[in-house]
């Protein structure tokens, strides 16, 4: 039927039930386990989709986000998928693909990043591919070296090694060079974890023993001296060790058995054994007083975490930026509580604020917060944990929840009315924006279908690298299509 005529006015009656339609290309579902990672001004985490989000200080491109702005919300990493672990170093970060490569962004003062370029102006804000590595498992940041570890249980080093912090064999009679390549740590196999401290490292292996290397200034390496070592030496009266923390300057070690053993610099109680003070360190491991049941264990710079089996968080040592989480800035010599925080599944901790993450998917922050690294929205410092908001769309950030790599905005027509067109006017235009956060090429269509779901017309526009919101429009001839109700379904690909 045509459109009937009355007077001058020819009226169409369209009634509109927009459905919004956000399709992506077929692709194999990717599932990862969320983490959290705090660096030296600024927090990054993974989420369960594979997708790495950051926030806080940013002056040397630490977040990824292709910029030097600081952010007190998470931004979403560029062009990232399919990673499996991050890391978060002084100045720099790390993150495993599940194809066993490594990548990093950030400052590159000592060749941190591995892409084989350190110094001045080498900075990277966006991930290079650290070289010459495959088959790796697992990922750890120092202060300024990398750590990796391969699936043949042999464990890779580079950036700073002024202290031997690499484990390469060099003389310690003099600073070690630095190393802007991954280079093999000497004399060390069989390896199942690793972790890198502010001038040494540390590795756990398949047998309950721990070894480290690199400087050793304050007993951190744990073999009864204070001297540095270029190649791994084991740590004292210590076995049956399932998990290790580094420190600045200091390690952590949790048993078997549930109990936590630390060494090395003690001056604020970050070693947890009731004692601290000026001078005051443990060139071998000492048990960290009041606390079992412990499932797992995270060092900062001069304060330390655990994590309880019933969900609770612990901490101890310096807590001049309120890192302890306990509402106060007192520094604690042996385990208190964490306020707000039940139900914990990780920890993480640096240089002046920590995160914590919870079961149902939510992150807490506490501590310093002057460069947006609480990711509250705001710049103040906090003593007991506040929730981590989500990007700028609000909400709160939640790490088991996938992330759209699409966003379709529909600004015109609105749903659920009545359009009507005068004489002279036969289209109706489809307007809004679409987002594609790996500035990919988007496909915007329209169909217009009848009751019985047919569709009666259909057009389409594509809207070249909008990884920014950008708008597009659709514009439908309407003239020829009878009277009646229809639905107006969009939809957007990559294409």
């Amino acid at each position: 039927m045509r459109f009937k005529k009355t007077a001058a006015l020819i009226l169409i009656i369209f009634m509109l039930t927009l459905s919004f339609s956000i399709t992506k290309p077929a692709q194999a579902e990717f599932s990862t386990t969320p983490a959290i990672a705090v660096g030296g001004q600024y927090s990054l985490v993974l989420k369960s989709d594979g997708s790495v989000w950051s926030w806080g200080y940013n002056a040397d491109g630490e977040l990824g986000d292709g910029t030097t702005t600081n952010r007190s919300t998470p931004v979403q990493m560029q062009n990232l998928t399919g990673v499996t672990a991050i890391a978060a170093g002084g100045n720099y970060s790390m993150i495993l693909k599940s194809d066993g490569t490594v990548w990093t962004w950030g400052g590159n003062s000592y060749g941190q990043l591995g892409d084989g370029t350190s110094g001045s102006g080498t900075s990277k804000s966006i991930p290079v591919q650290a070289q010459n590595l495959t088959g790796v498992t697992t990922i750890s940041s120092g202060n300024g070296h990398s750590l990796v570890l391969k699936s043949d249980g042999t464990v890779w080093a580079w950036g700073r090694n002024y202290n031997h912090q690499l484990g390469i064999g060099d003389s310690t009679s003099g600073p070690g060079e630095d190393k802007s390549t991954p280079i093999q740590v000497k004399n060390l196999a069989g390896v199942t974890a690793i972790a890198g401290g502010g001038i040494h490292s540390i590795a756990l292996k398949s047998d309950g023993t721990l070894w480290t290397w690199g400087g050793n200034t304050y007993g951190q390496l744990g073999d009864g001296t204070t001297k540095d070592k270029s190649t791994p030496v084991q740590v004292k009266n210590l076995t049956n060790v399932i998990a290790i923390a580094a420190g600045y300057n200091y390690c952590l070690a949790l048993k078997s058995n549930g109990t936590v053993w630390a060494w090395g610099r003690n001056y604020n109680g970050e070693l947890g054994d009731g004692t601290g003070g000026y001078g005051v360190k443990k060139s071998a491991p000492v048990q960290v007083q009041n606390i079992t049941d412990v499932i797992a264990i995270a060092a900062g710079y001069d304060y330390s975490f655990a994590l309880k089996s019933d969900g609770t968080a612990w901490a101890w040592g310096g807590n001049m930026t309120g890192v302890l989480g306990d509402g106060t800035t007192e520094s604690r010599l042996t385990p208190v509580q964490v306020q707000n925080i039940t139900d914990a599944v990780a920890i993480a901790g640096r240089s002046s604020h920590s995160l914590a993450l919870k079961s149902d998917g939510t992150v807490w922050a506490w501590g310093w917060g002057d460069d947006g690294q609480l990711g509250d929205g705001t710049t103040e410092r906090r003593t007991i944990p506040v929730q981590v908001l989500g990007p700028d769309d609000g909400g709160f950030l939640n790490l088991l929840q996938s992330t759209p790599s699409i966003t379709l905005n529909i600004t015109s027509p609105e749903a659920n009315t009545a359009y009507s067109e005068i004489a002279g006017h036969n289209t109706i235009t489809v307007a809004g924006t679409v987002m594609e956060i790996n500035n990919n090429n988007v496909t915007v269509t329209a169909e217009l279908k009848n009751t019985s779901g047919v569709m009666v017309k259909e057009e389409s526009v594509t809207v070249e690298q909008c990884q920014t919101a950008k708008e597009f429009s659709i514009e439908f001839a309407v003239a020829d299509i009878p009277e009646g109700k229809y639905s107006l379904e969009i939809k957007a690909v990559k294409s």
